[in-house]
């Protein structure tokens, strides 16, 4: 609608949730750019007895931001990023369309889920024992190298020398 009062458009609400949780979760640490309130509901519970009891309801539902520009066909937001892990992850993402999405019955899961790949910078040494922080001069001589994989999808690596002596405990190097 040309009348904002009347337009809803402004408070539609987007969440990205693990793929196995609700979309009354919170968001996952991994996702910024978006922030969901904790509210505390109060829901009228049926018990085995025929009476109704208070039960508590933890939400996460009231959730910013707004939508960075609308369109009877498209919503669109900016800002939100979400970090690598060590492995991969899939994220889906729930959708309000803009009434009442303090209700957990206003939300619905858009059907199509975010695959996040693995991070792209890891670390392995070689030999694989431990290397001591604390200059031992039983260890004088030794080396290990600290191979970083900055982008494993392209296989740019990055090495470096560990040297252990006498003099200086320990320095680096490049390979």
């Amino acid at each position: 609608s040309s009348v904002r009062g009347e337009d809803p458009s402004h408070r539609q609400r987007i969440k990205i949730v693990g793929v196995g949780a609700s979309c009354t979760d919170p968001v996952p640490k991994q996702v910024t750019g978006i922030s969901c309130t904790r509210t505390v509901r109060k829901v009228e519970v049926l018990q085995a007895s025929g009476s109704y009891a208070t039960q508590d309801d933890i939400v996460y539902t009231l959730c910013s931001p707004k939508p960075t520009m609308t369109s009877a066909d498209a919503v669109q937001y900016s800002g939100i990023r979400i970090s690598q892990l060590g492995s991969a992850r899939e994220y889906k993402v729930c959708y309000c369309g803009g009434k009442s999405c303090y209700n957990p019955t206003s939300w619905m899961v858009v059907p199509t889920t975010i695959r996040v790949a693995t991070e792209h910078y890891t670390w392995t040494t070689s030999p694989e024992a431990p290397i001591l922080r604390k200059f031992d001069a039983a260890h004088a001589g030794a080396s290990a190298a600290i191979t970083s994989i900055v982008d494993a999808s392209v296989g740019v690596t990055t090495q470096a020398m560990v040297m252990v002596n006498k003099a200086h405990g320990f320095s680096t190097g490049e390979a």
